[in-house]
């Protein structure tokens, strides 16, 4: 959450997002059981739930408008209500497959870039799918295929408005023979970043 209000507050402006995950995210301390925050950050990023996080994340950090979140199969009913409440664009994975990655994406860039501040993509690792990216905390089946989504990622590396893309959820302690780790390092690589990150010894 505080990387993007981080810059959203440089901006001073709210930011469109393209944001993949086999979750919502979008719990409030009066929806969510567990009272977790990690099934929270879009929901206190486009200024819902408790107060305190303002501190942190001014409201709003995103633009409702320039807002889409892409790829989820596994949520509350609280959370899609909350968020077709606030106009946000829903895409489930099974309409992402019905509808194919280059109409959706398309769509996706039309509104993140509407936003004068600019845009930002956040990737969370589970939204892949598990056989492909195992080194993740909460899998979910049925995830995206790294293919398509490489291929729309690549099409964003020179554009403009672009402000960053964060790459979520990765836990080392659940990989398999490194191979969410090597995932992370292509998608890094395909956006001509070449330094190697320092995983930890035996990761990779």
């Amino acid at each position: 959450m505080g990387f993007w209000a981080g810059i959203a507050s440089v901006r001073n402006r709210p930011l469109g997002m393209i944001w993949i995950d086999a979750h919502m995210d979008s719990h409030t301390p009066d929806t969510s059981l567990s009272h977790r925050l990690h099934g929270m950050p879009l929901a206190v990023l486009l200024g819902q739930g408790d107060t305190r996080w303002q501190t942190i994340c001014p409201t709003p950090v995103l633009d409702l408008r320039g807002c889409t979140l892409i790829g989820f199969r596994s949520f509350e009913a609280e959370e899609i209500k909350l968020l077709e409440h606030l106009g946000i664009t829903l895409i489930s994975i099974h309409e992402l497959r019905s509808q194919g990655w280059p109409a959706i994406w398309h769509q996706a860039l039309l509104r993140a870039r509407s936003c004068a501040g600019g845009y930002g993509i956040s990737l969370d690792l589970d939204a892949l799918s598990p056989h492909l990216a195992p080194g993740v905390s909460v899998p979910e089946p049925c995830g995206i295929d790294i293919r398509h989504l490489q291929r729309q990622l690549k099409s964003c590396r020179y554009d403009t408005k672009l402000l960053a893309l964060e790459i979520a959820e990765f836990n080392p302690r659940q990989d398999v023979r490194g191979r969410t780790a090597k995932l992370v390092r292509q998608l890094l690589q395909d956006q001509g970043i070449t330094r190697h990150p320092a995983y930890p010894k035996g990761v990779v």
